[in-house]
């Protein structure tokens, strides 16, 4: 199914984005912290539909790069307003129906070490 997220993304289909989730469903990206910015948190089908056409209509999120480590997740080059970050994303949780209920977008490891303060 990461898959077809992936796919919906890249192709700039946001309504086909939004139809592999639930109707009660939770968006969570992390990467935008990494940039000094905002989590986001996207609550239900409609929220993320109207918040991906945005995004995607202003080129705000590319993602190249992939390389696909399971059927629930992936890593990949993500563009978030002209910078350039390693993430990933997972498949948290999945209904009854097989539709997305919780995606959730971290930095990768590499990308995490570099805004973390090593101990001395």
């Amino acid at each position: 199914m990461i898959r077809e997220v992936i796919k919906t993304i890249k192709d700039g289909d946001y309504k086909g984005l939004a139809a592999l989730f639930s109707v009660r469903s939770n968006y969570s990206d992390f990467m935008p912290n990494t940039i000094g910015r905002n989590d986001y948190h996207i609550y239900g089908r409609k929220s993320i539909e109207m918040f991906f056409q945005n995004k995607l209509f202003f080129h705000e999120m590319v993602i190249t790069n992939v390389e696909y480590e399971s059927e629930t997740s992936a890593n990949y080059l993500a563009v978030y307003n002209g910078e350039n970050l390693h993430a990933q994303m997972r498949i948290e949780n999945i209904d009854n129906k097989g539709k997305i209920k919780r995606l959730v977008v971290r930095p990768t490891a590499g990308e995490f070490a570099k805004y973390v303060n090593p101990i001395d």
